[in-house]
């Protein structure tokens, strides 16, 4: 058995952005989610009728696990960008999320999720 990966940080491009120049995409920080925050989400999972609450979660891996962007920047009301704002926020502001399309908010939870997964590479070792 090998050890799982602790990785305070690691830089993430969505799918979207990969065929961009490098200077044109946004790079978000992820890092390892906690036992203890690994273990909020399971069982937070469901509601109290069994119904799945993925929105939900989605947002809590997001701000568990996002650590910070860079390159990415939207005004807000308050002439603020995102990109200014989120980092050392936690939890991050509703508004910073609602600017990530959904597709890439569901991406980036998946990759924040999966980070501390062992590669096929690390596992041959």
């Amino acid at each position: 058995m090998k050890a799982q990966n602790f990785i305070e940080k690691r830089d993430y491009v969505c799918l979207c952005d990969r065929e961009e120049p490098q200077e044109k995409q946004t790079v978000w920080e992820i890092g390892t989610l906690t036992l203890a925050q690994e273990s909020y989400l399971d069982d937070h999972m469901y509601d109290e009728n069994g119904i799945a609450r993925f929105g939900t979660n989605i947002i809590r891996v997001l701000n568990f696990g996002l650590k910070g962007v860079r390159n990415f920047s939207v005004k807000l009301e308050r002439n603020e960008k995102v990109g200014d704002i989120i980092k050392g926020i936690k939890p991050w502001k509703d508004e910073c999320l609602q600017a990530i399309h959904i597709r890439e908010r569901r991406e980036l939870a998946t990759a924040i999720r999966g980070i501390s997964e062992l590669t096929e590479d690390e596992i041959k070792k």
